[in-house]
């Protein structure tokens, strides 16, 4: 048995009541999730120039999602290098694997399975080549998203990305983290003024890892600068700091199209980013140390499921639109459908895919989280 798993072993003993879990950040994850499933299901169900903006600036949950990922990831390795003196990096890419792979590979591997077997294409060989070694978001930045279930697979290959340089990081400590936290800052608005300087494509902007690392930089940063704090802010502040952030997301859309609009100069493009870095981290900040009641715990359990969301969400869209047009659905009755069978669907997975992996998962954790 080696000296790290020894560590581990010994850490494991010593923690073995204690958690680190924050379950209105579960409930914050939905809220991503459910953002860029309005974000799709606009296009779907409510055409029209009158939400068009609204629905563009849903997709800003995919930005949330990289905040609270980080923020998350961050958090654990600080308190994992307190606890050990370390930070492990093979048991942390076994936890990653065991946390993401299962699903991820069952699904696109199915996808290319059904795309083999009959006419109806889901991925082209290449694409799924791409998407394979978790370069999903570069093919998307090239040559445009995939108009099919797949299509919003392209930031978990982006995530994935991440994962592999910031733990490696971390091992250095604080100041490096925050040295590098700034540097991808840099990085970011370097890559934004090339391609708005460029007139790049809206997808080569919003695909692009250098252009988004900057998301995962700032949850590292408000990881840093909340470790093992709360904020205990009153409920109107919270709902305040909500509105606010809505409001700028959104009035960021209208007035400078950072989501999918037309094309800016670089100038304008960092503006809007760096509005949306601030509307996403409001919003953070609206749910941190928010505490959390008995009848909270439906919206935890989907925050808890929502991966799966995120991965069938296109799917079950996808699936109640043929019948929308048949049977001549109204918008709010398929988008409720839709939403029914993908937590359906996704908590199937979590029950029978994915929770078997995380219980053998928290066998390699330093720092215990939330039950599976």
């Amino acid at each position: 048995m080696s000296s790290e798993t020894l560590e581990l072993h010994h850490a494991q003993a010593n923690i073995s009541k204690e958690r680190f879990y924050r379950p209105e950040l579960d409930i914050l994850r939905f809220l991503a999730f459910f953002l860029v499933f309005l974000h799709h299901s606009q296009r779907m169900y409510f055409p029209g120039a009158a939400l068009a903006d609204v629905g563009a600036a849903c997709a800003s949950g995919v930005q949330v999602f990289f905040v609270l990922s980080s923020f998350l990831i961050t958090e654990l390795l600080l308190r994992e290098k307190e606890k050990t003196g370390s930070v492990h990096l093979r048991f942390f890419y076994i936890r990653r694997i065991l946390r993401i792979w299962p699903l991820y590979f069952f699904f696109i591997g199915g996808c290319l399975i059904v795309s083999k077997l009959t006419h109806f294409t889901i991925f082209t060989t290449t694409q799924f080549l791409f998407f394979l070694f978790l370069a999903g978001n570069w093919w998307s930045a090239f040559h445009g998203f995939i108009p099919r279930v797949v299509g919003p697979l392209w930031s978990i290959s982006l995530e994935e990305q991440y994962y592999i340089v910031w733990p490696t990081i971390a091992r250095f400590g604080r100041r490096v983290l925050w040295i590098a936290s700034g540097l991808f800052l840099v990085a970011s608005t370097i890559a934004l003024w090339y391609l708005g300087s460029a007139q790049a494509e809206r997808y080569a902007i919003w695909c692009n890892s250098f252009v988004e690392f900057q998301f995962f930089a700032l949850g590292a940063m408000l990881a840093m600068l909340l470790h093992k704090r709360t904020l205990a802010f009153s409920p109107v502040l919270r709902i305040v700091l909500a509105l606010a952030a809505f409001t700028i997301i959104v009035g960021d859309q209208i007035s400078l199209h950072v989501i999918l609009g037309p094309k800016t100069g670089p100038i304008a493009l960092i503006a809007a980013y760096a509005l949306l870095s601030i509307g996403i981290v409001l919003l953070f900040l609206a749910f941190f140390g928010m505490k959390v009641g008995p009848s909270a715990q439906p919206l935890i359990y989907l925050g808890k499921i929502s991966y799966g969301l995120y991965v069938f969400h296109d799917l079950s869209l996808r699936t109640i639109y043929p019948l929308k047009q048949r049977f001549h659905f109204g918008g709010l009755l398929s988008l409720l459908l839709s939403l029914a069978v993908c937590i359906l669907l996704a908590s199937l997975s979590y029950k029978f895919l994915e929770m078997p992996f995380l219980r053998l998962k928290e066998k390699f954790a330093f720092v215990r989280t939330r039950t599976a």
